[in-house]
């Protein structure tokens, strides 16, 4: 009987995907054997020592993920090559001081698109903070006066609203903030603050009675997604949404459970350390 000590390792892993596009979170299974340690590598740099690997791929192109399986000192090594495709939509990655949100913009809203994505290439978000958080409402940045130091940027003037019924404050809707309604009647949005919607759970009895208040129609499916998802839709048809987050809902939950004080500002900055467009 051949000792395992003596089995040399066999290294191999799967692709779980077949859909390379940014923002690309693969997940990677581990079929090797006779292996007790295992490094992953993404383009030469280690990434993991886990079994498993579940990685999300910022930048399109060609990437090499590499295996390395190592038992009693012997290694083996399986190398596979994936091309990663650019967006089809506008996918904005926010580097933030707990982790990254990888939100896309919708391109039924245009004057908000060109508006965010110009500021973001422009980098006025860079070094801004979440300056109002709520938990289980939603966490808003984007604030010019929140910088952290340098140069104050120009202020970007109130925008058109562009308020629709087909896209909704769901859990991860990203929608501009803007003035209250007695200062803002035409309900302008904020030329650079935003929010992004954690909202709380939703069931068909308070679903009605905030349609019923707001004399809101909502679509099957669109009851359906706050039933599951949860969300705000008492901020229905008043602000603009703009977006979703894709990726990153962990990071929203660990950004709206900080400590704030009265103002709802949180008692320790959670800052944007860079925006940025994904291509």
């Amino acid at each position: 009987m051949l000792l395992g000590s003596c089995s040399k390792p066999y290294a191999d892993f799967v692709i779980k995907e077949d859909n390379f596009q940014l923002p690309a979170a693969i997940d990677f299974q581990n079929t090797s054997k006779n292996a007790t340690t295992y490094t992953w590598w993404v383009n030469d740099e280690q990434v993991s020592s886990a079994r498993e690997l579940a990685h999300c791929f910022l930048e399109s192109g060609k990437h090499q993920v590499r295996l390395d399986a190592e038992s009693n000192g012997k290694i083996a090594t399986r190398t596979k090559e994936l091309v990663v495709a650019a967006p089809t939509n506008c996918v904005v990655h926010l580097e933030t001081t707990m982790g990254n949100l990888i939100m896309e913009l919708s391109e039924e809203t245009p004057i908000h698109l060109r508006n965010f994505t110009k500021l973001v290439e422009e980098g006025f978000y860079n070094g801004l903070i979440f300056h109002r958080v709520i938990d289980g409402f939603m966490i808003q940045g984007g604030d010019n006066k929140s910088r952290n130091s340098g140069k104050r940027l120009p202020e970007p003037p109130e925008i058109k609203n562009e308020i629709s019924n087909d896209l909704i404050h769901v859990r991860g809707a990203v929608a501009a903030a803007r003035m209250p309604d007695d200062m803002n009647p035409k309900k302008k949005s904020s030329g650079s603050q935003f929010y992004i919607v954690e909202g709380r759970a939703l069931d068909m009895q308070k679903l009605k009675r905030i349609r019923e208040e707001k004399l809101f129609e909502y679509k099957d499916e669109q009851i359906e997604q706050y039933l599951e998802y949860g969300g705000t839709p008492q901020l229905d048809g008043e602000y603009t949404v703009f977006g979703r987050l894709l990726i990153g809902y962990d990071v929203m939950e660990k950004i709206s459970s900080v400590d704030t004080d009265k103002y709802d500002k949180p008692e320790k900055d959670v800052r944007i350390l860079k925006a940025r467009m994904l291509n």
